[in-house]
């Protein structure tokens, strides 16, 4: 029986406890839910600002990529550009060149045809001259080859100089 009775007691204590202490429990419930929707609320917002950072940052770093691949294809273009032009400039360099060269060649060869055709006249001239000298030719004739080499000679130093 006594055990009865303790057990009431409790029984009705523990229902003052859970009649008077209701409120108390119910609104220390309420602020631990309050607290925690806070805590989510706050959580939320801190998701959709780094969400927000995130898409400006994905903006940017596509816009830098594409500015990227833009100037990566500007700069083959003017490479290819340069390439083109580097290549039309040595063509015409050697075209220069070989036209120069050309016209030295053909330069040294008239220079040396001159040259040749000088000395082939000089040697005539002295061959003539000896056979005049072993000829057997009249005072008249050995003048008139004599004058007429003479005006080679001139002739020939002239084009010599």
């Amino acid at each position: 029986m006594e055990l009865l009775i303790l057990a009431v007691v409790l029984v009705v204590v523990l229902g003052l406890i859970v009649w008077r202490g209701r409120p108390v429990i119910i609104q220390g419930l309420d602020g631990r839910i309050a607290a925690i929707r806070a805590s989510l609320d706050e959580a939320q917002d801190l998701l959709t600002e780094a969400q927000e950072r995130l898409g400006r940052a994905q903006t940017t770093y596509d816009q830098l990529d594409d500015q990227i691949d833009a100037e990566t294809a500007a700069a083959r273009k003017d490479m290819r550009s340069y390439k083109t032009r580097a290549k039309e400039d040595i063509k015409q360099a050697i075209k220069r060149r070989e036209a120069l060269t050309k016209d030295l060649i053909e330069g040294e060869r008239t220079r040396a045809i001159a040259e040749i055709r000088q000395e082939v006249a000089d040697h005539l001239i002295k061959a003539a001259q000896r056979w005049l000298a072993e000829q057997d030719a009249t005072p008249m004739t050995r003048e008139a080859l004599t004058r007429a080499l003479a005006v080679r000679e001139g002739a020939a130093d002239s084009g010599a100089r």
